[in-house]
């Protein structure tokens, strides 16, 4: 009786033996198929910070290389031009002449019609032309001005005449005359002529309309 007892118990120790073998085995079996290993998680982790580290790297030289927009230089403008805006009435052509030494120099603009503009035409009603600024003395700041707000088309020559003295102080000087002409659409053309005795007429230029 007792060693039967014996034989059972030990069959019973065995079953439970194998059937904890068996448990711990499904265990594994479960946790090779369902979780992820730990080695595997390190690895994907470690791939995936280069990997973004990587990719910064590519998006930060790619900024970089990026060519960088350059300030367009602005055009200088003239002292001239800038003391020309300011003599006279503006319009669609403009044609000033500026100087500064004693003298009485005369600004002459014969247009496309024949009719000549100074200071003894100072207007014509058929082509909107004004002489708005005459100047018989010279000196600092003196200046002539003629504009047109709707000119007619056609070749406008420019002249100066070193017309006498200086009214006011009754001196022949002579010096640099300069004449700006202003013409809508177009930057402002500035010309320079040396004006030296009297009854002296030089062209300046010719505008084409």
């Amino acid at each position: 009786m007792k060693a039967l007892s014996a034989v059972l118990a030990s069959i019973y120790v065995i079953l439970i033996i194998l059937l904890l073998l068996s448990n711990c085995h499904g265990c594994e079996h479960r946790a090779t198929d369902n979780t992820p290993r730990m080695d595997t998680i390190v690895q994907t982790r470690i791939d995936t910070v280069v990997q973004t580290r990587v990719d910064t790297v590519v998006r930060v030289d790619t900024v970089r290389e990026q060519p960088q927009p350059q300030p367009q230089p602005q055009p200088r403008q003239d002292d001239a031009v800038r003391q020309a805006e300011q003599v006279g009435n503006n319009g669609q052509l403009k044609i000033t002449l500026l100087w500064d030494f004693l003298a009485d120099i005369d600004l002459h603009v014969l247009q496309p019609n024949g009719n000549e503009i100074w200071f003894r035409n100072l207007k014509d009603v058929s082509t909107g032309a004004q002489l708005d600024r005459d100047n018989k003395n010279g000196g600092q700041g003196a200046a002539e001005n003629i504009y047109w707000q709707n000119p007619p088309r056609g070749a406008y020559k420019v002249a100066l005449k070193y017309y006498g003295k200086s009214m006011s102080t009754g001196k022949l000087e002579s010096g640099v005359c300069t004449v700006v002409v202003f013409q809508a659409g177009k930057q402002p053309k500035t010309y320079k002529v040396n004006m030296s005795q009297k009854g002296q007429i030089e062209q300046i230029c010719t505008i084409n309309l």
